[in-house]
């Protein structure tokens, strides 16, 4: 529905001619005498009816009119502050762009001029997104002519480093989902950008990200965030060395082939970029390995890879915003540090840690700090939802299981009865035989039974008895077991929700 002025205008211009019509009919229908007749009510209800049409028609669009008023108000004086950095960059190489805004203002003026404010809107929210890119990339001619030196010194955060550690924050964190994540095209995408951008294929794969993602944001901001990218490229490394830091890892693909272009690492890049201000796919580069339990590829170095945890794991997420924080700190100077919970005792062992000489390899120390804290919040915030989510898919997996050994019993069973009726002369070499693979077959139900509890407590330790329950029930009777088995494993389930040292407990497993 539009809410152009004009539409509005010649709605109002109508109602008064219809108005007159209207006293005309009834005057002509009282004339002769003094009744109006059914032929002549219809007309004037047909006349009353246009009236109500248009005065409807009036109120919703006048109300669209004047909320697409205010709303381009709103963004005009945001434009006026933007459209004069704009006028004022002398970067040749913008020119062209400098143009192209110029005339989008233009437009968008008219359109305010002609009161048609809905189209008013829709082109000043595009010309906002232009200016913001015009101004990045002129960010980034900036950057990019000062020294690593003069990097160190300067802060490249996108002045949401307060918001992307607040509670609101990390609550969306647990739901969100990215564009793409856990495609081979991602990860092909992601390898090639990570083997750096030359002329001849920038444009080509900086499109192929774009058509991945998708809209916003563009190809053309895209490209500005990867400029961006070089230059934290740069900061990291001139900080990290001030800070004694080694460069963060690559991601070992043997350890961990589908780790690049997951949800982990993208959720990651996710509260990196939006410190930074660049896309989350450009973030997950400047520290591959972000988002791992660990640091870097092993959990252990040199003894136990990283465990690869379900991106809603109360630690993966604790990982994902622990490491975002730590890397930020060392490598750009900026954020909470590893001590993102603003622990007080974390920060008192911080202290200590800073006391200790550089000889000692305190540095190494700090990541272990934040760890308490992290994993006590997210657990909590987090915990609940998941083992609830974790217990029902080991319920469901057992109960379908039990199942099976029913069904598997009863079709022995009925095997045996069809033997003994087919076979009477011999029923005892028959039926035995028969008997001796309905117990084989009881033997592999019962292997498979302890197979899946051995995969579910890898998950919930605290189911272990229960399960285990369940399977000593089903060697015995499958049948007669099943609800039992089903009813004990979730009683215990119910205990586990509430104790937050089995819940470490199994996440850590």
């Amino acid at each position: 529905m539009t809410s152009n002025i004009s539409t509005i205008r010649a709605a109002e211009a109508k109602i008064p001619r219809w108005r007159e019509q209207l006293r005309a009919l009834r005057n002509e229908g009282l004339a002769d005498d003094g009744v109006v007749d059914a032929e002549e009510q219809a007309e004037i209800d047909l006349v009353e009816s246009q009236i109500d049409s248009a005065q409807r028609l009036i109120a919703t669009r006048l109300q669209a009119w004047e909320a697409n008023k205010r709303a381009y108000e709103q963004l005009r004086s945001g434009l006026e502050t933007g459209l004069g950095e704009v006028a004022r960059c002398e970067v040749a190489a913008l020119s062209g762009d400098q143009r192209a805004i110029a005339d989008s203002a233009t437009q968008v003026t008219q359109a305010a001029t002609a009161e048609d404010y809905a189209l008013a809107v829709s082109l000043a929210n595009g010309l906002t997104r232009a200016i913001e890119l015009f101004l990045q990339q002129v960010e980034n001619e900036r950057l990019n002519g000062l020294t690593d030196e003069e990097l160190t010194e300067i802060s490249l955060s996108d002045d949401a480093i307060e918001e992307v550690f607040s509670e609101e924050y990390m609550r969306e964190l647990m739901t969100m989902e990215f564009r793409g994540e856990g495609t081979p095209e991602l990860r092909d995408v992601i390898k090639e950008i990570e083997k750096g951008l030359s002329s001849t294929n920038r444009t080509e794969v900086i499109g192929d990200l774009a058509e991945i993602v998708g809209t916003p944001p563009s190809a053309a901001e895209l490209d500005a965030d990867y400029e961006r990218f070089l230059v934290l490229c740069r900061q990291r490394d001139a900080i990290g060395d001030e800070n004694n830091q080694t460069e963060p890892d690559d991601v070992d693909e043997e350890k961990h082939p589908d780790f690049v272009g997951s949800h982990e690492q993208l959720m990651f890049g996710k509260v990196l970029g939006d410190a930074l201000g660049i896309h989350e796919v450009f973030a997950t580069l400047l520290s591959p390995t972000g988002g791992l339990v660990g640091p870097g590829n092993d959990l252990i170095p040199g003894v136990m890879a990283s465990p690869h945890l379900s991106p809603d794991n109360p630690v993966a997420l604790h990982g994902t915003v622990h490491d975002a924080a730590g890397y930020l700190q060392s490598f750009h100077n900026e954020g909470p540090g590893y001590n993102y919970r603003d622990s007080d005792f974390e920060d008192a062992l911080i202290g200590a840690i800073d006391l200790l000489p550089d000889s000692w390899g305190a540095d190494a120390l700090l990541p272990l700090t934040g760890q308490a804290s992290g994993i006590y919040y997210w657990t909590m915030e987090a915990g609940d939802e998941y083992i609830e989510a974790r217990f029902d898919e080991g319920i469901v997996a057992l109960e379908q299981a039990l199942a099976d050994a029913r069904n598997g019993a009863s079709d022995q069973i009925d095997q045996i009865v069809f033997a003994i009726e087919e076979a009477k002369q011999d029923l005892s070499d028959r039926a035995e035989a028969l008997r001796d693979d309905m117990v084989d077959a009881a033997e592999e139900v019962e292997e498979d039974l302890r197979d899946l509890v051995d995969e579910v407590e890898n998950e919930l330790l605290e189911a272990r008895d229960a399960f285990e329950d369940g399977v000593d029930r089903v060697a015995r009777s499958a049948v007669e077991t099943y609800e039992e088995a089903s009813a004990a494993a979730r009683s215990i389930g119910e205990g586990a929700m509430e104790k937050l040292n089995a819940v470490a407990n199994f996440i850590w497993n």
